[in-house]
């Protein structure tokens, strides 16, 4: 599916910075009234801006782990997966929460096509049995789930 927003997490305090430089980009567009940011580089997405604790509940600081994916630093999948688990349950709709398990999805996906990424014991502390059983029985996924190093009856992550 073709994402329908865009999370960027910035550090505490750098939030105008970050828009600004948004802002400075013909292919964004910054609604000086509502700071409501999109990409408009090609179809048109939404972008979040988030920044712990509040609008981020994971940890983030410098030393936060990031990868490099076609030149642009993006955080580790599994602290993404991780963060997407924390969330799925908390959301008001069933749409987000949808959403949630889609890119949950994908990226269980993702971390299947590039092994390097996979899931190793301990970071992925959300994804619960409870949860993942929950998850596959509404939304599917239990290979995905599996093929990414995910023991179903243990509940947790097995890679060492």
């Amino acid at each position: 599916r073709a994402t329908q927003d865009i999370d960027i997490v910035v550090l505490r305090g750098t939030t105008a910075t970050a828009r600004a430089m948004l802002r400075s980009s013909p292919d964004f567009c910054v609604d000086p009234r509502t700071n409501h940011t999109t990409y408009t580089g090609g179809t048109p997405v939404d972008i979040e801006i988030l920044t712990p604790p509040f609008m981020f509940q994971e940890a983030f600081d410098e030393a936060t782990g990031v990868v490099s994916v076609e030149g642009v630093s993006v955080l580790k999948p599994a602290l993404l997966l991780n963060a997407k688990c924390g969330s799925v349950g908390c959301r008001s709709s069933e749409g987000k929460r949808r959403s949630d398990a889609l890119d949950v999805l994908f990226l269980l996906r993702f971390c299947v096509a590039h092994p390097e990424y996979l899931p190793k014991i301990g970071e992925v502390p959300n994804a619960t049995g409870e949860l993942v059983g929950a998850l596959v029985e509404v939304y599917g996924g239990e290979e995905e789930w599996v093929a990414a190093g995910y023991d179903l009856k243990k509940g947790c992550f097995i890679r060492e």
